[in-house]
């Protein structure tokens, strides 16, 4: 699971990087982690996903949570 948002993390910083929109979320690597646990707990994560500004953004922010959700029900599960 850890995995999972360390290479989420390393896309988004490396697909943002020169993005000046949302360089307060992807501007490194640190940001982008905090941004990911910011999304995964669901926390504005809407708004985090609208400043992406494009389809890349709304995919990757969806799939994000949606694989995280599917860890996190067989943590439960188990």
């Amino acid at each position: 699971m850890f995995f999972v948002i360390l290479f989420c993390a390393y896309i988004g910083t490396d697909y943002y990087k020169g993005d000046e929109n949302v360089i307060i979320y992807f501007g490194n690597y640190g940001r982008s982690l905090i941004t990911l646990i910011q999304a995964l707990s669901l926390d504005d994560w809407g708004y985090i996903g609208l400043q992406t500004d494009d389809l890349f953004g709304h995919i990757y922010f969806c799939l994000f949570i949606l694989l995280m959700t599917y860890f996190y029900m067989n943590i439960m599960m188990g």
